[in-house]
């Protein structure tokens, strides 16, 4: 029991300190200055390397509940095998909590940039200016010849 105690430490001790999640590897998020001083950045904005580590977590987590199902005798590695799985499981939906919240304040950072650019330096969210209504006296429409006149005009021609 002593050997499974250090074995389960041993693996979660690596696990962590190696950040071998691929989002933590893989997923950069938007920058910590302000957008306003950049006119580019780039960030992870796909949801790929989080949905693969939430893949892989869920994976482990079954190896280790289908391991915690046998018996010593049908597995005799019963022990190691639940704690790799349990760890991954942990290390792996960590780096999918945060590679789905890097992702996501990657893509508010490019929309709030967006919208600053759009609206001329100003932080607030971007709308087009409102139409003005045109007063009754004035009409801003110009109106299309008449059929007549340009029917006229081809008869003329054809003479």
């Amino acid at each position: 029991m002593e050997k499974l105690r250090v074995t389960v430490a041993l693996v979660i001790s690596i696990a962590v300190l190696s950040n071998q999640g691929c989002s933590f590897m893989f997923v950069k998020g938007p920058p910590k200055e302000p957008m306003a001083q950049k006119s580019y950045f780039q960030c992870s904005e796909g949801n790929g390397w989080p949905i693969f580590d939430t893949v892989w977590a869920a994976l482990n987590g079954i190896g280790a509940l289908s391991a915690a199902g046998s018996s010593e005798e049908e597995n005799p590695d019963r022990g190691q095998i639940i704690a790799v799985g349990a760890a991954w499981l942990v290390l792996s939906g960590a780096s999918a909590i945060y590679g789905f919240g890097r992702t996501s304040a990657c893509r508010k950072a490019k929309q709030k940039q967006m919208n600053t650019q759009l609206s001329g330096g100003t932080d607030s969210e971007w709308f087009p200016a409102p139409v003005q209504p045109v007063s009754s006296g004035e009409s801003s429409v110009q109106r299309a010849p008449s059929p007549q006149a340009t029917d006229t005009s081809l008869r003329m021609r054809g003479r």
